[in-house]
């Protein structure tokens, strides 16, 4: 299996860091913003509103090396289903084919 692989070769602690590493999502979301199509602190400001209006918490700034680049720290879990699956969540529950409208 991968697992069997993965601690062949980085030994049970290692591999288990990276699995719960890999469980987690990250601190910050970045978006490359195009200089063809829109300036930085245009998209900052616009991200910035868009974000308020889920949670006045969220912060949008410069990336400090990477020209062209907006950081988003991650305040959550926030438990929305489309933040999970832009991190690479299961929408569904492995080996559930189907479910009736009454659960």
């Amino acid at each position: 299996t991968k697992m069997e692989i993965l601690t062949k070769f980085y030994g049970i602690n290692h591999t288990q860091a990276i699995i719960s590493s890999l469980s987690r999502p990250p601190l910050q979301t970045t978006v490359r913003i195009n200089p063809n199509l829109t300036t930085l602190e245009e998209a900052s400001k616009y991200l910035q509103e868009e974000c308020s209006k889920q949670d006045s918490s969220f912060i949008v700034k410069p990336h400090p090396n990477v020209k062209d680049v907006l950081v988003i720290p991650v305040t959550g879990p926030h438990n929305l289903c489309g933040e999970a699956v832009m991190r690479g969540a299961h929408v569904y529950i492995p080996g559930v084919f189907a479910c009736t409208a009454n659960g």
